[in-house]
Formats: C-alpha cells, structure tokens, sequence
C-alpha cells in the first residue's frame, strides 16, 4: 500500500525554494538622488567600485577666482581621488549615483550653464582606481538629458533640446551595459514635439503640433536616409509633414518626417535661420 504524501510537505518544500530564490536574488536597479554643488562639498554612500559594500564618495567643485562659476570638479573614493574635472563656466554641477545591479553601479555627471545649457552629461564607471567616462549624454549642442529610468538591462535618458527649425522636440534613447562601457541601443528613436504643449499663442498652429505636424513655410528636399544622398520627396509652402524620427550621428542631427505615404530625412543644424522652415514655430522658441 503506498503511503499518501502529506500536504504540509508540499507547503514545506514551495517555502523552503521561496527562502532560496530570495537569498540568491540580484540586487535591484536604482537611481539615486541629485546631489548638486554650487561651488562646495558634498559626501555621498553608494556602492561605485563594484564590490557589494557602501563606498564613500566625496565631491569637491571650486569656482574661478573672484566668481560663483564653476571650473574644476573633484571626485575621491574612499579618500582617493578617481576623477579631475576642467569645465567650462558653469553655474553649477550635479552628482548621481546609478545602479544597474551589483557588478554594474555608475556615476553621472552634468554641469549646467546660464539658460539651462547643459556643457557637460557623462556617466563615469570605476576601475583600478579611476572613474572613466563610458557613456556622453551630451549627444549635440545645446541639448539636455534626464535619465528617467534604470533597469539591470539598461539605462533609458529623455532627451530635449529647442532647434531654430522645428523648436523644442523630445525622444528617448536606452543604454546598454556591455563589458566596461555602456552601449547605445540605437541612435535613432521616435520623436516628439514639445510645441503642443503651450497653450500661446493662439495662431491656429498648435493643433497640428499636438499631433506632431508642421506646416511648411517654403519648399525643401527630404531624403531617403540620413546621408542625404538619393531624394524621397520635395514639399511647397503650405503643405503639412508629420514629425517621426531623430536620428544623431556624430553631433550632427536628422529628423525624419512624413509627407502622404513617404517619409524622407533632413539635416537640423539648430542654429538661428533667417528663413523660417514651419509656420508657428519661431514664435514659439524660449529664450
């Protein structure tokens, strides 16, 4: 006659494998808090030289002589220093500790300008000793970056930055870690404009930013890729594009729109253009 398990061995036993999946579980992803210095000091505990054990992390910013601007930035680990910083003129320099799991624990670094220029976004990871920059979320002038969220895959930064051709526009870009560095999935992603969002001024244009489109102030050429070799389309004044892509490659950026059933790519320089390409948008520029 076989003997009928009891069913407190199965409750038994679910337990005990609960107990050991939870003592073998990787350490969960974080982003820590902003630590920002204006010149000053500053003290921090996070894990950065990979080791599972709290680190302290001291920050030092000193300023220009007889000015509040910033130009030099220290780091030192446990009492070491890991990281000399020259920077330019800057208002002020923020800290923060990423995590991605326990072998993988970074640290980004921004300055901040008049005007809320970013001149500098790195992410800096520990090795013998240094902190060395593996990642640059300064991706094109002027622009500035937020990282938004931290998995143990990845590290997601929202992008934003105002071009004198379309105005402000936002995407997302995700950072890989792979080896030592950190690896960006892809340099082109969807894109948005941030135009919809005022509610000035009262021109009739803002319906279509809210839907991402522009309409045309003059006729242009939009190209097939970013290499702006072979024609996809042309469009006249007044005709209405859909924005869809950004792409950067090598400081330089290309955004992809959408005219009928085409989509076609333009490069964006950014700078101040006499010749305004879509209606509403230079009333609509900040600063």
């Amino acid at each position: 006659m076989k003997k009928k398990i009891s069913p407190v061995f199965f409750v038994f036993v679910t337990m005990l494998f609960s107990l050991m999946f939870c003592g073998i579980r990787t350490q969960a992803a974080s982003l820590g808090q902003e630590n920002w210095l204006t010149p000053g000091e500053k003290v921090i505990s996070h894990d950065i030289t990979n080791d599972g054990k709290k680190d302290t992390l001291r920050f030092r910013v000193t300023a220009l002589s007889g000015s509040d601007y910033c130009n030099k930035a220290y780091v030192y680990v446990n009492g070491k220093q890991a990281l000399t910083l020259n920077i330019r003129a800057c208002n002020a320099i923020q800290f923060r500790h990423i995590s991605c799991s326990k072998k993988k624990n970074y640290l980004q670094i921004e300055a901040h300008a008049d005007g809320g220029f970013m001149t500098m976004n790195k992410i800096y990871r520990y090795s013998k000793g240094k902190l060395t920059a593996v990642a640059d979320l300064g991706r094109a002038d002027n622009m500035s970056a937020k990282i938004t969220k931290v998995t143990s895959s990845y590290i997601e930064a929202r992008f934003s930055v105002q071009p004198f051709e379309t105005g402000r526009i936002e995407w997302s870009f995700k950072y890989k870690p792979s080896g030592s560095r950190l690896k960006l999935k892809s340099s082109t992603a969807p894109v948005v404009s941030a135009l919809g969002d005022l509610t000035y001024p009262s021109d009739g244009y803002r319906k279509y930013f809210k839907k991402n489109q522009f309409v045309t102030s003059s006729g242009r050429t939009y190209y097939t890729s970013a290499s702006l070799k072979k024609k996809a389309f042309t469009t006249k004044k007044g005709d209405i594009v859909t924005l869809k892509k950004v792409k950067i490659s090598k400081k330089k950026m290309y955004l992809c729109f959408k005219k009928g059933k085409r989509t076609g790519w333009v490069r964006i320089k950014g700078s101040y253009t006499r010749n305004e390409w879509y209606r509403g948008v230079s009333q609509r520029l900040a600063g």
